[in-house]
C-alpha cells in the first residue's frame, strides 16, 4: 500500500494518549513496510532522526474473511470526505456513528497548532454533519491554508486534509 498523506500531530494537546493515523488490516501472510518519514529543516543539526510514542499492534486472525466482506471495525464511524474541498467560506464532513457516543472534533492549522475544537457529547447514532467555517477559537477568520479537521468518535479517528481559499 503506498500512502502520501502526510500527517503533523501535536503530542503536547493530550500528553500520554496515542492518536491514530492510520488503521490496516492486512491478510494473513500479506508482507507489507512500513516508513517513517521526518522533515527536516535548513536549521537541523545533528545525523539522526528520533520518533517516540509510537505504537504497531497486532491481532491474532480468528477466522478468514473473504474479500467482498468488510472488517467490523470500519463499521462504526463512517465519513465522507470534506465537501466542497479547496473551500471558502465553509466545508462539511459528513459522518455517520452507529452507536451513541461522545464526537470530537479538532481543527489543526499545518504547523499542528489547534486553532478549532467542537464537542458533541452522548451522540445519538446516525448521520450527522460537521460544518467548519474556518474560524479560530475566538470566531477569527483564519488565513489560507491546508488544515487538517480530526474527527475523534469513541476510538475510532478520521483526519480529513482541506484547504481555505480566500
Amino acid at each position: 500500500m503506498n500512502s502520501k498523506s502526510e500527517f503533523v500531530i501535536n503530542q503536547t494537546l493530550i500528553p500520554g494518549t496515542f492518536n491514530s493515523i492510520a488503521i490496516l488490516n492486512l491478510p494473513s501472510g500479506s508482507k507489507c513496510s512500513v516508513i517513517l518519514r521526518d522533515r527536516v529543516e535548513d536549521y537541523s543539526e545533528g545525523s539522526n532522526v528520533y520518533f517516540d510514542a509510537i505504537r504497531f499492534s497486532n491481532t491474532e486472525t480468528t477466522k478468514v474473511i473473504n474479500d467482498n466482506s468488510h472488517y467490523p471495525i470500519q463499521n462504526h464511524l463512517l465519513v465522507s470526505p470534506a465537501y466542497p474541498n479547496p473551500f471558502n467560506p465553509s466545508t462539511s464532513v459528513h459522518y455517520e456513528i452507529k452507536a451513541k457516543q461522545d464526537v470530537v472534533f479538532h481543527v489543526y492549522n499545518s504547523l499542528g497548532s489547534m486553532v478549532s475544537f467542537s464537542s458533541k457529547p452522548n451522540l445519538k447514532a446516525g448521520k450527522h454533519t460537521f460544518n467548519w467555517t474556518a474560524k479560530d477559537l475566538d470566531g477569527n477568520l483564519l488565513p489560507s491554508g491546508l488544515y487538517f479537521i480530526v474527527l475523534n468518535a469513541g476510538k475510532r479517528v478520521n483526519i480529513s486534509k482541506v484547504a481555505f481559499i480566500k
